[in-house]
C-alpha cells in the first residue's frame, strides 16, 4: 500500500522541481544531447563533420576550466581560487593541442587529417630549397 506524504514531509530532493526547459538532474541534459547528436548530428557529412569539430574544441576549453575550477589550483596573483583565467586556460589548453599534434605527426602522421598532415609536412620536413614551387617564401 502506497502512502502519500504532504509535501512539508517530502525529501527536498522529490519536492524541488527545475523550471520548465531546463533538466532536473545533470544526467538528464547529459542523456538529451547524447541522443540528439547521434540521431540528429550522427549522420557523417562535411557540414556535419565541421560543426562537431567546432564544438569539440570548444567543449575541450569548457571541460578544462571546468577541471580548474574543481581543482581551485589558481592563486591570488592570477586571480582568485576557484575561478579561471582565460589567458593561462587558454595557454595550457594550445600547448596540450600542439604537442599531441607534434606526437601524433612524428608517431603516427597517417591518422592525422590530410591538410593538416600536408601543412605540418611542409612547415618542419621541407627544406627550403626542396619546397614545392607553390610556395612563396619571399624569397625573391
Amino acid at each position: 500500500m502506497d502512502v502519500q506524504l504532504p509535501d512539508e514531509q517530502m525529501p527536498v530532493q522529490y519536492t524541488t522541481r527545475a523550471p520548465p526547459g531546463y533538466p532536473e538532474r545533470i544526467h538528464h541534459a547529459f542523456l538529451a544531447g547524447a541522443v540528439g547528436g547521434y540521431f540528429v548530428w550522427g549522420r557523417y557529412n562535411s557540414l556535419n563533420q565541421q560543426i562537431i569539430f567546432y564544438l569539440t574544441s570548444r567543449v575541450l576549453l569548457g571541460v578544462w576550466k571546468r577541471l580548474i575550477q574543481l581543482m581551485h589550483t589558481f592563486d591570488t596573483e592570477n586571480g582568485p581560487v576557484g575561478t579561471t583565467n582565460e589567458n593561462w586556460t587558454f595557454s595550457v589548453v594550445a600547448a596540450l593541442v600542439w604537442a599531441t599534434v607534434m606526437a601524433l605527426w612524428e608517431e603516427s602522421p597517417d591518422v592525422l587529417h590530410p591538410s593538416l598532415k600536408k601543412s605540418m609536412d611542409e612547415i618542419y620536413r621541407y627544406r627550403i630549397d626542396e619546397a614545392p614551387l607553390t610556395m612563396d617564401y619571399g624569397l625573391c
